[in-house]
């Protein structure tokens, strides 16, 4: 092996650790055990975990510790059955861990190993999310809960982890919410950040203790202001600092669209709340408990004395999510007027233009086809050149997705136009992305800042790239690619 090729595969080593080593930090965050962070390659999955305390979810007397993971099929590398022609199919292995979060002793586990089989790749990455879900048996404590994944076709790993606190019966909180869609044989869990279905069959779930009766149980959801600008070249100017376009989302400035309450009946039970319809956006949903106003004290003013001893763990007594909601086909792009727009990267302003002056539908379609016909002469060259542009479309928002779709991002911006990066590298404040070896004409490397001082939360700031002007040359020679055909 090459110093040079020595050196890739080195940085490229360096960049998984430092990603693993990044996400123990955030065990503890909203999105924990969720997917926030882009390793090129990795299987996309989500992690839950829930506490279960009521009577009816309890496991021979003892709390329960209720596991979810959904896998995305179309992240699993597929490979030739063997058994049917040209069949395809997809083997992973997937594994959950119970670990005590101190000692790190594996408390319980369990395995799956499945393969799915389609006639095609594409219709096996049509297929729904794939979802694994156990109960283990827990006592009062504070633990771990990991998801190592194995895509067997290719010998990848993605892990998740969270960290959760599994409180005494008497100790008051409100647990994790749970999102769940309706269907016609019930609900299922919703465990992305990101929902592409119409969110008007929705509901949260959440278990909450309070040892008096008359505790209000409230739930609230708040419309975000968020950025749905088309990212701009990367040798252009970047947005300024402070600009929404900036911070991604304000969080502190939401507009509540829904409220409803519940009365406590004291102990642990589960309540549920039936979520309005949800238009595109990005939505803070949140319950509180707040306690009964007899509780609060006893009529002379001074608030009652504090116990002897606190609970061994505690959860608190406000727990929320952030959903972002996109288009029902989210994260494919296959509405005309999605087409057009995603177009941004590859056709002059003045081309776009041309399309949408089409007065009908029929119209609009007959310009795109006629654009793609002009642009490359070859037609099956052109058919070729378009899948793989919406290919990319499509990736990028399944990996980049936050406030808005992924292709919008700077990261999704460079994803669509130069393809995946050969190896991603961690930073203290974002991450930078290495193309080629620096022996190819179209090497080069791209960084990206995580801004995270306006308050947004873990997997919700955006990565704003470092803008330069030396990057035009490699805009221009990606763009002429395109436009020519040539690119791979």
């Amino acid at each position: 092996m090459s110093s040079r090729r020595a050196g890739a595969a080195l940085l490229w080593a360096l960049a998984l650790l430092l990603t693993a080593c990044g996400g123990a930090d955030r065990l503890d965050d909203t999105d924990a055990g969720r997917t926030v962070t882009y390793v090129p390659g990795e299987p996309i999955l989500d992690l839950d975990a829930r506490v279960l305390r009521a009577d009816a979810a309890r496991i021979d007397g003892a709390a329960a510790l209720h596991v979810r993971v959904a896998v995305d099929p179309a992240t699993l590398v597929t490979e030739a059955d063997g058994v049917d022609g040209d069949a395809q199919r997809a083997r992973y292995q997937l594994a959950v861990v119970l670990r005590e979060a101190t000692t790190r002793r594996v408390v319980r586990e369990r395995l799956w190993a499945d393969t799915l089989r389609a006639a095609t790749t594409p219709e096996l990455q049509r297929s729904a999310t794939l979802h694994h879900a156990v109960r283990f048996p827990v006592t009062p404590g504070l633990y771990v809960v990991e998801a190592r994944l194995d895509d067997l076709g290719a010998q990848r790993e993605g892990v998740r982890q969270l960290r959760i606190a599994v409180p005494a019966n008497a100790a008051p909180g409100v647990g994790r919410l749970l999102i769940e869609t309706r269907h016609a044989g019930g609900y299922t869990a919703h465990l992305s950040r990101t929902m592409g279905a119409p969110a008007d069959s929705l509901r949260v779930r959440t278990e909450v203790t309070a040892p008096e009766r008359g505790a209000t149980v409230a739930f609230q959801i708040e419309q975000l202001p968020r950025d749905t600008t088309v990212a701009r070249p990367p040798h252009w100017l970047g947005p300024q600092r402070g600009s929404l376009v900036y911070q991604g989302v304000r969080m502190g400035a939401g507009d509540v669209v829904h409220r409803a309450s519940h009365e406590h009946q004291g102990g642990t039970s589960e309540h549920a709340f039936v979520v309005p319809p949800l238009p595109r956006g990005l939505y803070r949903l949140r319950v509180s408990m707040e306690p009964a106003l007899e509780a609060a004290g006893d009529g002379s003013g001074l608030m009652p004395e504090s116990p002897v001893s606190e609970p061994l763990v505690s959860e608190p007594l406000v727990s929320e999510r952030v959903l972002a909601v996109f288009s029902a086909t989210h994260p494919r792009v296959e509405r005309m007027a999605q087409l057009i727009e995603s177009l941004a990267y590859l056709a002059y302003e003045r081309e776009r233009d041309a399309i949408l002056q089409g007065e009908t539908a029929e119209a609009r379609q007959a310009r795109f086809d006629a654009f793609w016909g002009g642009l490359i002469g070859d037609r099956r060259v052109a058919a070729n050149v378009l899948r793989l542009y919406y290919e990319r479309v499509e990736e990028a928002n399944r990996r980049f997705s936050t406030v808005k779709p992924g292709w919008k991002t700077d990261r999704g911006m460079l994803y669509v136009l130069l393809g995946p990066p050969t190896f991603v590298e961690r930073e203290p404040n974002g991450e930078a992305w290495f193309y080629g070896n620096g022996l190819r004409q179209d090497a080069a490397v791209f960084s990206f800042v995580e801004v995270e001082d306006f308050g947004q939360p873990v997997g919700w700031r955006p990565y704003v790239l470092r803008r330069q002007a030396a990057y035009e040359a490699v805009w221009a020679r990606g763009l002429r690619q395109w436009r020519s055909g040539r690119v791979r």
